[in-house]
């Protein structure tokens, strides 16, 4: 019998050190970005983190891939338990056509640390051009003076 309450305390004792993701955890967060043709000829895609647990953590990766590569700072990055929102920006090309997608993993401190990968994908159609440039060319005005030769005046005299 005491090797049963012992090894049965050995388990609870191991299993109170695994970090596990709260029981109500589900979904822990979710990701959104929308992008906008701010300067003619680039992409601003404004990224949102919508967190869905009140924990201590930070984003260790947010990597863009798929039409556009490169990686997304979000901030705050560390978040407390009461912030509820995180935000990254990303600029590119405003030629890019195509699917990106953005994969966000998060590392949660809540009983223990756990880790979540999620993401979400963004269609841009190429449409952010800038416009072609043209060149101007401004001439100065030409100017033309012509002058005459004086006359030479002599009086005459008559009489």
């Amino acid at each position: 019998m005491k090797i049963k309450v012992g090894l049965a305390a050995l388990v609870v004792m191991a299993s109170a050190l695994v970090a596990v993701p709260p029981a109500d955890a589900g979904l822990l967060a979710t990701v959104n970005g929308q992008a906008t043709c701010s300067t003619p000829g680039q992409y601003t895609i404004n990224w949102t983190i919508d967190l869905l647990v009140s924990a201590n953590g930070q984003v260790t990766s947010a990597v863009l891939s798929g039409a556009a590569e490169g990686n997304v700072s979000f901030s705050p990055n560390p978040f407390q338990f009461f912030d509820e929102q995180l935000t990254g920006t990303s600029v590119i090309a405003g030629d890019t056509a195509g699917t990106v997608v953005l994969t966000v993993t998060i590392e949660f401190q809540e009983k223990g640390t756990f880790t979540t990968t999620f993401g979400t994908e963004l269609e841009l159609d190429g449409s952010c051009e800038a416009p072609p440039s043209t060149t101007t060319t401004t001439m100065a005005p030409s100017t033309t003076s012509t002058t005459q030769a004086a006359a030479v005046a002599q009086p005459r005299f008559t009489g």
